[in-house]
């Protein structure tokens, strides 16, 4: 299968046949060419994400043969028909290049909803229009009005047929199935879907415009249409003012991720919803020091959400006006003391099991107590401090700190993840990333050598945890935990090791950073939702696995592409 990316040119490659596409628009995104139930029509409704309908798709199509992504739109090419489609706010729009049959199928939920119960549906059709209301009896109670407009002829259907989900079996992700309601056929040449809770709110918003053209200036520059493919995935993401962690399935706002992501969204113009972010963050500081999880929110804590908020205020003072940075200093001053109070340990800084990035279990693997990455971003809260109040307090803080990680994390030629755990995992890129000044160069560069002889993988990644722990797992597994962080390669993480291995000594690193930017490259364009960068590959292979659309992934491959020796 070919896919072309148009932009004001053209860039095209080869792509997996079991590619699929999304688009995202505002909190809602269509998934199409993934059999998942978490495929079709999604619209964000009243502060909620909701599915409205399985893929639309004409009938007897034949195979797709070219995918065409440009902005705002998807072309598909089959065999026997041309798609074009978009989505924009609570509108979904399909035309095609001639008169086609259209089955519709409807799934109105809540994406975790799994109920088969207690649903009902009753339809007005008119003329080149249909008026849907969906109705959810029982425990959770709802509705929903869908209006569907055709300017062609409609058979109904009226039924429940069940649908299979491969995909998901594939990721041992249960049910593997679902009976939706079959509305019926339509036969038309285009089909706008659009749905709200309320009928005044059904009508949409903005009809997309679509059309079949592109430009036809085919270039080579394949590192011109990755970034601009990151950039795209990442704007997709943003919800007035947070950032989905990723699509389909993780539509929520994470402190962490959304931090992660942040110096993408700098890099790709969003400096005010960039500002935003942080200032919201900053006022829910609560009484440990740190910032919430998630919204909506969750009972596992977060040790590092903390840090990531100071690195980036420190690299991106700039945006904010000075109230904010009054603001800012006010509720870090606090934030830092009961920090230690509640968490300080001997000048360091511990964190409860599974509050680290890494946060699922598997036997005793939990990363609890005292983290490498988690003094470095205490340091660069320390750091950012020192800047803002020119109080000596934090610069003796930090010479403490680093002493004390040197003590408590080096074991002769090895940075240990955690004290007294010498197991080898890329944390400690991740603390050279936030907090550089915690070692020289050359002993950073000593350690990066220890870390890729136990980590690299030969396809361009690192493993999660050193190939030769009892608990490394070759193969992702799926919706289990047990590869997540043990074994799994992380694209954040990759393309952050780069960006560390490209500062320490490019010309050392050379090839490490050739093949993660391949890598990279070759999920984000030709594997995968194509177009997006996935949350994880197995470690064995490469592969596309996880969120098929992750923010860090695609923020930390901007960042990537950003840097200056590349």
């Amino acid at each position: 299968m070919k896919v072309t990316y148009a932009g004001t040119s053209t860039y095209s490659c080869a792509a997996r046949e079991d590619s699929c596409t999304l688009q995202a628009d505002q909190g809602s995104f269509s998934l199409v060419g993934k059999e998942s139930r978490y495929a079709g029509i999604h619209f964000f409704l009243k502060d909620t994400i909701f599915k409205v309908a399985e893929p639309l798709a004409a009938k007897d199509a034949g195979d797709l043969s070219t995918v065409i992504i440009k902005p705002g739109m998807i072309i598909r090419e089959f065999a026997n028909i041309k798609e074009v489609s978009s989505i924009k706010g609570n509108c979904y729009a399909a035309m095609f290049d001639r008169e086609s049959i259209i089955p519709l199928y409807l799934d109105p939920r809540h994406p975790y909803d799994l109920g088969e119960f207690d649903r009902y549906f009753s339809v007005e059709e008119k003329p080149g229009s249909l008026k849907v209301l969906y109705e959810k009896r029982g425990k959770d109670v709802f509705q929903m009005h869908i209006l569907i407009r055709h300017h062609g002829a409609f058979k109904a259907a009226g039924m429940w047929v069940e649908k299979k989900y491969p995909a998901d079996k594939k990721r041992d992700s249960p049910p593997f199935s679902r009976y939706v309601y079959y509305l019926g056929d339509i036969a038309c040449q285009k089909v706008e879907l659009s749905a709200g809770l309320t009928l005044g709110s059904a009508v949409p918003l903005t009809i997309p415009k679509l059309s079949f053209s592109f430009p036809l200036k085919q270039v080579d520059d394949q590192r011109d249409a990755l970034g601009l493919q990151a950039a795209s995935s990442l704007k997709g993401l943003i919800l007035n003012n947070s950032l989905y962690a990723g699509l389909p399935w993780f539509f929520q706002s994470w402190a962490r991720d959304s931090l992660i992501s942040l110096r993408g969204l700098v890099l790709c113009g969003e400096r005010e919803s960039a500002r935003r972010i942080m200032m919201d963050l900053i006022s829910t500081l609560q009484p440990d020091g740190r910032v919430p999880n998630r919204v909506p929110a969750t009972t596992l804590g977060n040790a590092d959400a903390i840090g990531w908020l100071c690195l980036r205020i420190e690299q991106h003072k700039d945006i904010f006006a000075r109230k904010d940075l009054a603001i800012i200093k006010k509720a870090l001053i606090t934030a830092e003391q009961n920090l230690v109070q509640r968490y300080g340990e001997d000048g360091l800084i511990k964190n409860y099991p599974l509050e680290t990035w890494m946060d699922t279990r598997y036997m005793d693997d939990v990363r609890g107590g005292l983290r490498i990455e988690i003094q470095a971003l205490y340091g660069a809260m320390l750091r950012l401090l020192f800047s803002l109040t020119n109080d000596p307090l934090y610069q003796k803080k930090i010479k403490q700190l680093k002493r004390k990680v040197k003590e408590s994390f080096v074991a002769g030629s090895l940075l240990c993840d955690g004290a007294g755990d010498r197991t080898q995992r890329p944390n400690l890129f991740i603390a050279y990333y936030v907090f550089p000044d915690l070692f020289s160069k050359a002993e950073w560069a000593g350690f990066f050598d220890k870390a890729i002889e136990s980590l690299w993988l030969p396809w361009g990644g690192l493993a999660t945890i050193e190939k030769s722990h009892k608990y490394f797992s070759p193969i992702h597994t799926g919706q289990s935990d047990v590869s997540y962080h043990r074994g799994d390669s992380w694209f954040w993480v990759n393309n952050l090791t780069a960006v560390c291995l490209a500062r320490i000594d490019h010309e050392r690193y050379r090839e490490y950073i050739k093949k993660i930017l391949e890598a990279s490259a070759n999920e984000m364009l030709c594997q995968g939702a194509l177009g997006h960068a996935a949350e994880v590959s197995s470690a064995k292979e490469m592969t596309s696995d996880g969120c098929v659309c992750q923010a860090w992934s695609a923020a930390m491959l901007l960042e990537l592409l950003d840097e200056p020796s590349l």
